[in-house]
Order: structure tokens, then sequence, then C-alpha cells
């Protein structure tokens, strides 16, 4: 690239050092920028850094200096603080549903973005999560196809499979295309789930993205129905137990009191919990009825009871009548 050419960039590069390489901790002395600057065949005097550095602080970069015999500068302001940047790294490590090499790439990108010196740190203190990856390769471009169709009110079609005991993919509906239209994307339970409106059945579905293939955005825009305009996604999936689907119903429950906690935590620490004896207390949510809120109520054992409606308590009890026939039987 010739000399006027590289000068061109100076500030771009400039920028990528300090960005790149310095902290509070770790400043970069004046001689140390100018020599990298060279090696990338860019002319920087000891003056010209000094009115380089004062027009990137002029346009709102926190370029910081420390006065001495040399000036040391570093970067201070950066779009992600370290904790923020360590929860990500933690939840992209816990996420089941990115798969292993893609978590190696997201590691390295985030800690990236609090430089080199304390992205190594980051990275040397990353906590290896006991999580089995089983995400497919392709859950990105799957991810970005419904984005692009919810940003333009288009529907998708899209085939949809479960995993065998040989760990093959197994297509339901042989392989027929699934016809959607995309509501929001949740993740929950470490996995991201499509929620849509499925005009066929007239109901709203949800769709694990990591067992989704070929999406694919279709001409045909989305169903312009009122119950689409007026669904809240979060508001929704909240009501949801493991993103089950179900009649939602406002079920009472009698609880002992050190199911407390595990209730707030469960439906939010707005709601009322109301005495009902000394060790006891009543409390009355909306709730999806599937088989996966049943599986949480057999749980507690004889700590947590359903008082209504009668229809729900019934279908508990015939979960806990089948699992008891099925060791009677063995």
């Amino acid at each position: 690239m010739p000399k006027t050419e590289n000068q061109k960039i100076k500030m771009l590069r400039l920028l990528e050092i300090l960005k790149s390489d310095s902290d509070e901790e770790n400043p970069i002395a004046s001689t140390e920028i100018i020599a990298r600057l060279k090696d990338q065949g860019i002319e920087c005097g000891r003056k010209s850094l000094y009115d380089d550095i004062r027009i990137l602080n002029e346009y709102g970069y926190e370029v910081m200096c420390i006065k001495g015999r040399q000036n040391m500068y570093y970067i201070s302001d950066r779009t992600f603080d370290i904790p923020e940047l360590r929860i990500l790294l933690d939840a992209v490590q816990s996420a089941a549903f990115i798969p292993k090499k893609k978590t190696l790439d997201l590691v390295y990108k985030i800690s990236a973005l609090a430089g080199s010196h304390r992205g190594e740190l980051l990275k040397k203190n990353t906590v290896h999560f006991d999580t089995v990856k089983r995400g497919n390769d392709k859950i990105f471009y799957s991810i970005d196809a419904i984005d692009r169709a919810i940003a333009s009110d288009k529907k998708i079609t899209f085939w949809y499979f479960d995993i065998d005991i040989e760990g093959e993919r197994i297509y339901r509906k042989e392989k027929e295309r699934y016809v959607l239209s995309p509501v929001g994307l949740i993740l929950a339970n470490g996995f991201h789930y499509l929620v849509g409106y499925d005009e066929r059945q007239k109901a709203f579905r949800n769709y694990r993205v990591d067992r989704m293939d070929n999406v694919n955005i279709e001409e045909e825009n989305i169903v312009p129905a009122d119950c689409i305009k007026n669904f809240d996604v979060y508001k929704d999936q909240n009501l949801a137990f493991g993103m089950y689907s179900g009649e939602v119903e406002r079920v009472t429950l009698h609880a002992h009191n050190t199911l407390a906690e595990i209730i707030f935590d469960k439906f939010g620490s707005h709601i009322k919990l109301n005495k009902a004896d000394e060790n006891h207390f009543t409390v009355s949510v909306e709730i999806q009825i599937s088989p996966v809120f049943l599986s949480w109520c057999v749980m507690f054992g004889d700590r947590l009871k359903i008082l209504s409606p009668k229809k729900v308590e019934g279908e508990l009890m015939n979960l806990i009548k089948s699992i008891t026939k099925m060791y009677e039987e063995s």
C-alpha cells in the first residue's frame, strides 16, 4: 500500500492499537505506539500523535493520558465493562443450543472486547459449565432467517425433527414442511424457541430452533389476525412450563411455607401468598397446563397440592396413577 494511503488510515490503526492492547492497568507509551504504527508502514511523530489523540477525544473516544518523561495512553471507555462481559461469557458457556465449536469462537470474540490483557484474564478465568452442547451447526442461520422474517412480516417454512436412540434425525410429518407466522424468539431452559401462529390449527405453537432445519422465508405475509397483533410473546411464555403449550387455567395451590421462595422464583415476586395456617399458604396463578407443570407439582410430594380447578387436580391424579401402575407391573 502506498505511503499516502497508509497515512489515510493512521487514525483507524491508532484506535485499533489503543482498543486492543491498552487499559488503565496496561497503558501504552507514546514511543511504542509510534513504533507499532511504523511497523505497519505509517509514519507518526510525537506531535502528530498528540494531535491525533486530541481529535479522538473530541469525537467521544476517552483516550486517557498519564503524563511523564514519555506519555502513556489507554482507552477508558468501552462498550462493555468486565462484569458485563463475564455475564455474556457465562451465558454462552451454559447455553446448550450453541455447538461446542461456536461456543469457543464466541468466547474468543467476547473476550476480545475487553482488550488483549483483560481478554486473556477473562478466558483464563472462564468457568466451563457442565452443559451438554447439543445445538446443530445451522442454528445461527435459522435464527437469522427467523429474525428477518419477523422484521418483514413474512411467513416461514421449515422441517422439524426429533432425535432417535441412535442419535439420528427423524423428521416429523414425513418431512412435510411446517408453515408458520413467526412471532418471537424465546431463550428458555438453555435453548432457543420460536413462538409462532399456526393458521391451520388456529393456535400458537413453540418450536425448538435447534430442531428446525432448512428454514425459508416465504413471499406470503403473516396472518394479519388480531390474535397476533395483540400477542405478548414474553407474557404468554411466563405462563408456560418448559416451553410446553397448553390451555391456560387459573390454578390455586396449597403449599408448605418452605416452598415460598421457590414459588416466588417461578411465578415472580409480585404474586400474593395467602396464609392458610401456621405452616401453609395458598396462591392463585395463571398457568398453561402441561405434563411439565404436573410433573413439577409431583416433585414436591406432600408439600404442594392443587386445590382448584378440579379438572387439573384430576389430571395430576391420573399422572400419579399411571406412574404407580408402571412400577407395580415391572
